[in-house]
């Protein structure tokens, strides 16, 4: 395991949340747009450091059901998209703990956040989002004629 480099000494994963997550906000933080950078503190502050920041990050990893539970709590309260949204940088921190070989895996990988219900009327674009797609492709040079999937091209 230490010479292919697969090893991850276990004191590392005793780190606090708060601390890995305090660290991974200075690292990334002067890369986000201000408003992205609030949001994330936001999340932080409100959701994540309330229900996890005592948690060394090995607890966090072998706690799959507390993982759900907090999910079901958070759901209570607020709307899908919002707990998809704090779920989200969650998942990106233990994903940074990940790589800074803290964790062997991220253990919200897999997670389900939503029932995966959606309406009908969120099923076509708006003309605005047709609009922004058509204007991203356009900025992007992408050929004139084609389409984003590769097997459904069109024939000029």
């Amino acid at each position: 395991m230490i010479r292919r480099n697969l090893w991850l000494d276990p004191r590392e994963a005793e780190m606090l949340f708060n601390v890995f997550a305090e660290e991974f906000m200075d690292a990334v933080g002067p890369r986000l747009e201000p408003t992205t950078s609030a949001k994330y503190r936001s999340f932080l502050d409100n959701h994540l450091l309330s229900e996890w920041s005592s948690w060394p990050l090995a607890g966090i990893f072998n706690s799959y059901v507390e993982i759900e539970k907090w999910l079901s709590e958070l759901h209570e309260d607020y709307a899908g998209s919002s707990v998809a949204s704090i779920f989200s940088l969650f998942s990106t921190i233990l994903g940074a703990a990940v790589k800074a070989r803290k964790i062997p895996a991220n253990p919200c990988a897999g997670v389900r956040v939503t029932s995966g219900e959606f309406e009908v009327e969120n099923l076509v674009a708006t003309p605005v989002q047709a609009l922004r797609a058509s204007m991203r492709l356009y900025e992007s040079g992408a050929p004139r004629g084609s389409l984003i999937s590769g097997r459904d091209r069109l024939v000029r």
